[in-house]
C-alpha cells in the first residue's frame, strides 16, 4: 500500500502559507481560500505563477514582493525589510537573538527551516516568539528555542510601520 501525499509534500507553497499566517494576524484577515487565492493573484501579477515556482517555491525576494503588495493594496501599517540587511542592522550576535528582538518589537519573520529550502513564519505566540511551520502536522506551533532555523540570512523581516500621511496639493 502506497503512502497517502499530504499538502505540501509535492509543492513549493510554504512560502505563501507563511505569509498566510502572519497576514492573517492583522487586519487583513481573509478565509483560508480566499487569501491563498489573493496569494496566488499576485503571483500571477508578478509572472511566478508558474510550474517550477508551484513546486519548487519562491525566494525571499518574490515573498517580499508579495508582501509588499499586500501592505499596499490593503494600507497595513507593516514595512518589510530583507532578513540579512536588517540582521546585519541591528548588530545582533545571533540569528536567534535577533528574531526574539523582531518579536518583542511588535514584528514577525519568515525565514527558512534548517535544511533550508522551507519557510516558516517566526512571530508572537503566546509565550513568546514562535515558529508557525505549515509543514508540521503533529506540532506545527513551537516555541523558537525549540526551533533550529537556517543561519544563511534568507528571508524577510517586518515591522510594524505608520502609514506615510498622504498630502495632495491640489
Amino acid at each position: 500500500m502506497s503512502k497517502v501525499l499530504q499538502q505540501g509534500q509535492a509543492d513549493g507553497l510554504c512560502g505563501l502559507y507563511a505569509l498566510m499566517h502572519f497576514l492573517n494576524r492583522t487586519d487583513w484577515k481573509e478565509n483560508p481560500q480566499k487569501a491563498l487565492w489573493y496569494l496566488l493573484d499576485a503571483c500571477r501579477h508578478f509572472g511566478w505563477l508558474t510550474p517550477q515556482h508551484l513546486t519548487e517555491g519562491l525566494e525571499d525576494h518574490q515573498l517580499k514582493a508579495i508582501l509588499d503588495l499586500q501592505i499596499t493594496n490593503y494600507r497595513l501599517e507593516f514595512k518589510t525589510y530583507f532578513l540579512e540587511d536588517a540582521f546585519l542592522s541591528a548588530g545582533a550576535q545571533s540569528y536567534r537573538e535577533f528574531l526574539e528582538k523582531v518579536v518583542s518589537a511588535g514584528g514577525s519573520a519568515i525565514a527558512q527551516n534548517q535544511n533550508g529550502g522551507h519557510w516558516v513564519l517566526v512571530t508572537k505566540g503566546q509565550n513568546g516568539a514562535e515558529v508557525v511551520d505549515s509543514a508540521n502536522y503533529e506540532n506545527p506551533r513551537a516555541p523558537l528555542c525549540d526551533r533550529r532555523l537556517s543561519e544563511q540570512g534568507w528571508g524577510i523581516v517586518i515591522l510594524p510601520s505608520s502609514r506615510a500621511k498622504v498630502e495632495i496639493d491640489l
